[in-house]
Order: C-alpha cells, then sequence, then structure tokens
C-alpha cells in the first residue's frame, strides 16, 4: 500500500517524510513545538587579575576561539543561545549558557582559552547541568568545601567570617532563582 495520498485539490500528498506536504486542515494537528534544552557550564577563572573577569569579555573572547577553532558553522550554531550569565571576580567562578548540542562545541574550545583582553587566565569547567538553580547550588557546595579546606589553615575568628563571607556573597542570586 503506498503511503501517497490525493488531496481535495488533485494535488499529491505525502505523510510527514523529506517531502512533507500538509492541507491546511492536517497543519495545526501535524506540528508540534520542541523545546530547546540548554546547558550551564560553570567555569573557574585562574587569574592574577581580579578585574578580568566581566561577562561581555569572558562572551567575546569564547566566541572569538569558537570561531577560530570550530569556523562559520561552530560561531553559527553556539551564537543563538550563548552568553555569560555569571561571573564573580571575587571567587573567580563564571556560569555560561549554551545551547544543548553546541554546548560540544564551546566545551572544547574552553581548555584553550589563554587571554582575556590582555591579561592571563586559564578556564577550567567545574560543573555542567540543565539549570541555573543546579549550578548555583554546585558553586554553594564548592564554595563550601573550600572555606572548609581555608578555615583550616587560619586561626583567627574575624578572618574565617571575612573569608565565608566573601565566598557566600551568591545568596542573594540563589534566593532570586527559587
Amino acid at each position: 500500500m503506498s503511503s501517497k495520498r490525493v488531496n481535495q485539490n488533485n494535488r499529491l500528498c505525502y505523510p510527514l517524510g523529506l517531502n512533507a506536504r500538509l492541507t491546511p486542515k492536517e497543519f495545526p494537528q501535524k506540528i508540534e513545538m520542541v523545546r530547546l534544552k540548554n546547558r550551564y557550564i560553570v567555569l573557574e577563572v585562574k587569574s592574577e587579575f581580579l578585574q578580568v573577569l566581566s561577562q561581555y569579555d569572558l562572551h567575546q573572547t569564547i566566541l572569538t576561539h569558537i570561531k577560530n577553532f570550530h569556523g562559520d558553522f561552530g560561531e553559527a550554531a553556539t551564537r543563538a543561545g550563548f552568553s555569560a550569565k555569571y561571573t564573580n571576580p571575587i571567587t573567580k567562578i563564571a556560569v555560561i549558557k549554551c545551547r544543548f548540542g553546541p554546548h560540544n562545541l564551546v566545551t572544547s574550545v574552553l581548555p584553550f582559552v589563554r587571554l582575556i583582553k590582555t591579561h592571563p587566565v586559564s578556564l577550567s569547567i567545574l560543573y555542567i547541568g540543565a539549570t541555573m538553580k543546579n549550578c548555583f547550588n554546585f558553586i554553594k557546595t564548592y564554595q563550601e568545601r573550600l572555606c572548609d579546606e581555608l578555615c583550616i589553615k587560619i586561626k583567627s575568628e574575624e578572618e574565617r567570617r571575612e573569608i565565608i563571607n566573601s565566598l557566600s556573597n551568591f545568596k542573594s542570586v540563589l534566593d532570586a532563582l527559587k
């Protein structure tokens, strides 16, 4: 039995295939929207310069490296949903957002980023998550672990409080996501 059929205007129609043609009555029932999935990448930016970490500079640097490594295809694939969502120059942590699929292109380029503007940096991927909330929960546990390691070495109580306050300054961002 053939999957071809003829509609009211004697035009040959195929059920959803490469050359799919739908009648106006079939169109709303056959086409479904697809959800766009995103990936959020938590980065640690190792640098001696605290002022280096701005969202715009990080965004532009990664996009130029994607174009250099993957060409026009890589740039076009990642540009649509790519943005730097969160940067913290004190803790040197950044979160970038990209679409699912092209996130492989983004993660393949990140270890090769060596300069932001003219400052030497080193990017390392800490976590890849599906939501911002998951990423911030990871950052919270990561910072608590770092804080515990630092507090063992410090003997005065005032310095401990200062470190705890500086590492947990993203609580307002986490509360805004709830």
